[in-house]
């Protein structure tokens, strides 16, 4: 059952990022920016699920830490998220909106063809 949870999270993940990517690239191309906004939006897109995900786990770590007052757990877990698992998700999330953008500068070149 957890190999469910993990493949959705994963199939989530891609394609929320892919999404995003796309959606960042196509402002870019629309309005015609220069090249850096892309990487400017890009980069925010990726930071996209590493910061929710910690926001996350601070409000579950708060509301934990109300319920057992002098248990050190919930500051040991958002220590390993921010420096193992937000890490870990920007670098994962890299590709799938690179390869948004891509797919979104490739659309826009064949549109622009017509």
């Amino acid at each position: 059952m957890h190999w469910f949870h993990l493949g959705a999270f994963f199939a989530i993940f891609v394609t929320s990022c892919v999404g995003l990517g796309h959606l960042a690239e196509s402002w870019v191309l629309r309005r015609g920016w220069r090249a850096w906004a892309s990487g400017l939006l890009s980069a925010a897109v990726v930071l996209v699920w590493p910061v929710g995900v910690v926001a996350y786990f601070m409000y579950d770590a708060s509301r934990y830490q109300a319920e057992h007052p002098g248990d050190d757990a919930p500051g040991m877990v958002i220590f390993a998220m921010v420096t193992v698992g937000f890490p870990l998700l920007a670098l994962l999330g890299i590709v799938p909106v690179r390869l948004g953008a891509f797919l979104a500068r490739r659309r826009h070149r064949r549109l622009s063809l017509r």
